[in-house]
């Protein structure tokens, strides 16, 4: 068991993340207590898992270990086409995650904000003053554990070309 923490900033990047599985940028936790802040960024893709991918704990471990992330001020849209990116996904399995997303613009992704949380998880923070448009799910929110993450100010525009937008209701 690994203990300890440690911050950091993920800034100013412009990330292509063209493969199927890729992730433009990845920011993964287990037994530890981690505060990122990730901000300015420009990801185009992301398939599968997040262009801007937020973990904590995976599905088959347990523990204690805890991320906050301050994701501010960052573009995501597709590479090629229109649902070929996650947008900003922020997925925790045990301990507790804090998301603050502020200021993001998230355009023709799949999802624009994916929150989830697990049976073994608290989840807490805002997500506010984002741009989402055009995705084929704005907001997506899924909270097994405890804790919630607050949803306000943020502007949804369906532009998906006669595909249904999904807002979730925090």
């Amino acid at each position: 068991t690994q203990s300890g923490s440690s911050s950091g900033r993920i800034h100013e990047n412009r990330i292509d993340a063209a493969g199927l599985w890729a992730s433009g940028i990845l920011v993964s936790s287990a037994n530890r207590t981690h505060v990122v802040r990730v901000d300015g960024n420009w990801i185009r893709g992301g398939s599968a898992y997040g262009s801007i991918d937020l973990r904590q704990g995976s599905l088959a471990g347990s523990g204690s270990g805890s991320l906050t992330a301050y994701v501010v001020d960052n573009v995501v849209t597709p590479l090629h086409a229109v649902g070929d990116a996650q947008g900003i996904r922020a997925d925790a399995y045990f301990g507790s995650l804090v998301l603050q997303a502020f200021n993001n613009s998230v355009t023709g992704a799949y999802s624009g904000v994916n929150v989830f949380g697990g049976t073994g998880a608290t989840l807490g923070g805002r997500i506010a003053n984002n741009l989402l448009a055009g995705n084929i799910l704005n907001l997506a929110y899924s909270n097994s554990g405890g804790g919630s993450v607050a949803n306000d100010h943020n502007l949804l525009y369906d532009g998906t070309g006669g595909q249904a937008a999904y807002e979730l209701e925090f």
